[in-house]
């Protein structure tokens, strides 16, 4: 069972008190991208297609998209192919009627509500968990730009890499020992 221990303090409980150590508190996800773009799956639909691109599309120019992102993305797009699927089914009707059968033999007709109702909430909701992974939302956006990172490369967002890198040193056997 995850999610027990104590409750972090705020990052700016930990600036008051002088404790912030921005490499172990800091909220912003390691950015590794800048590499290549991710490429649809071939086993994906046309429609599937469209939709991985313009997601791609739209997340490459915050510079923070990743080709290890694609499995990500292609699950954002099945998600969104069902949601449409669904909503095209639900345009002609949100009931169906289904024939129940009694333990005497009976029958009767019975309305009730679609199962792409269903379909489309749980696919909305793995949308909303994966949009909150991918950094799609206005959460994920603040969190970025207070840590000023949307519109810089990535390599710039990392502590110690970018304009000033740590600089290492070779340390000898002797000198580590001693």
């Amino acid at each position: 069972m995850g999610g027990r221990g104590p409750i972090p303090k705020p990052i700016e409980q930990r600036k008051a008190e002088g404790t912030l150590r921005s490499g172990r508190h800091a909220r912003i996800p390691l950015v590794v991208g800048g590499r290549e773009m991710p490429k649809p799956g071939p086993y994906l639909t046309a429609a599937q297609k469209r939709q991985f691109r313009r997601i791609v599309g739209e997340l490459k120019d915050g510079n923070l998209l990743d080709a290890a992102d694609g499995g990500m993305v292609e699950l954002a797009a099945i998600g969104l192919d069902v949601v449409a699927q669904c909503n095209a089914h639900l345009s002609e009707s949100l009931t169906v009627e289904v024939v129940r059968v009694a333990r005497d033999k009976s029958t009767r007709i019975e309305t009730v509500p679609s199962p792409y109702l269903r379909m489309r909430a749980v696919a909305l909701n793995e949308l909303r968990y994966l949009y909150r992974e991918l950094g799609i939302g206005p959460a994920a956006r603040a969190a970025l730009g207070n840590a000023h990172a949307i519109g810089r490369k990535p390599a710039q967002t990392l502590p110690g890499v970018g304009a000033k890198p740590t600089p290492l040193r070779a340390v000898g056997v002797d000198e580590a020992e001693g």
